[in-house]
C-alpha cells in the first residue's frame, strides 16, 4: 500500500501490476488483529523491562529510549488491530493522535491538561533521537518514573479497547460498545 500510495513509478514494463487489495474474512481479521495485538504488546512489555533496567542502573538516557519503545509498541498494536495498518515513522505524538482518533478513551494514557504533563511527553517523544544521539539530552529520575506510570496506563487501554475490538471483530459485541 505504501508503495501504490507513496512510490514514484521509475519504469512500467507492463508486464506487472500491483495487487489491489482486497476484503478480508472476518476470521482472518479476528486471527491478524489477535496476533498483532498479542506480538507488540509483548515488544512493549519487553521495552518496559529493558526501561527498568536502565532505570536500576542509572541509565536515564538508555531507560528514555526503551520507554519510547514500549510506548511506540503499544501504539503499533492499537493501530494493527483497529486498522491493519501502521506507517513507517517512530513520532510517538503522531501515534497518539491516530490512537485517540480511533477511540478517545486513548486520551487518559498521556494527558496534555498542563505544562507539566505536555513537557514530559515531549521529553519522551524526543528520547528516540536525542538520549542516543545528543549529549546534552536529560531526563530524570522523577519524570521517567511519571511517564513510565502513563506507559503502563497506555498498556492498559491498549490491552482492554483492542480486546474490545476484536472482540467486535468476532462479532460478540455490537459495534457503537467499541
Amino acid at each position: 500500500m505504501d508503495i501504490a500510495k507513496e512510490g514514484i513509478l521509475l519504469y512500467d514494463s507492463g508486464l506487472h501490476a500491483l495487487a489491489t487489495p482486497g476484503p478480508i474474512d472476518a476470521e482472518t481479521m479476528v486471527a491478524k488483529a489477535r496476533e498483532e495485538l498479542d506480538y507488540w504488546v509483548e515488544r512493549g512489555d519487553v521495552s518496559v523491562e529493558y526501561f527498568r533496567f536502565g532505570l536500576e542502573k542509572k541509565e536515564y538516557k538508555e531507560a528514555a529510549f526503551n520507554l519510547h519503545q514500549a510506548t511506540e509498541r503499544y501504539y503499533t498494536a492499537v493501530l494493527l488491530v483497529y486498522t491493519d495498518y501502521r506507517p513507517k515513522g517512530h513520532n510517538i505524538l503522531w501515534f497518539k493522535n491516530q490512537a485517540i482518533g480511533i477511540n478517545p478513551g486513548f486520551r487518559e494514557a498521556f494527558p496534555m491538561s498542563n505544562k507539566e504533563e505536555r513537557r514530559c511527553f515531549q521529553l519522551l517523544k524526543r528520547a528516540y533521537v536525542e538520549a542516543r544521539y545528543k549529549k546534552n539530552y536529560t531526563i530524570t529520575a522523577e519524570e521517567l518514573t511519571y511517564l513510565a506510570e502513563r506507559v503502563q496506563v497506555l498498556r492498559r487501554l491498549t490491552q482492554t479497547l483492542c480486546e474490545k475490538e476484536i472482540a467486535r471483530l468476532k462479532g460478540d459485541i455490537p459495534t457503537q460498545q467499541t
